[in-house]
């Protein structure tokens, strides 16, 4: 257990915290969503794939998560 809770407050939100960058592949983008802890270590992130085709079909934003953990693996 590396850290006791996560923060959900508006700074913990802010898109500081977001980080998003268009996949070699050209049809999607990587996201990885900074894991804000009290503490302000923020070492841990959750990261996603958005597949765009996927996204302009449903209309709608469509996330798949790739992982949670540790910034540095």
């Amino acid at each position: 257990e590396e850290h006791e809770r996560l923060c959900f407050d508006p700074e913990a939100r802010n898109i500081r915290h977001t980080y998003v960058r268009p996949a070699e592949d050209g049809q999607s983008w990587n996201v990885q969503q900074m894991l804000v802890d009290p503490e302000a270590h923020n070492d841990w992130v959750a990261e996603f794939e958005v597949h765009l085709p996927q996204c302009r079909e449903r209309d709608e934003p469509v996330l798949h998560l790739v992982r949670v953990g540790p910034l540095v693996q």
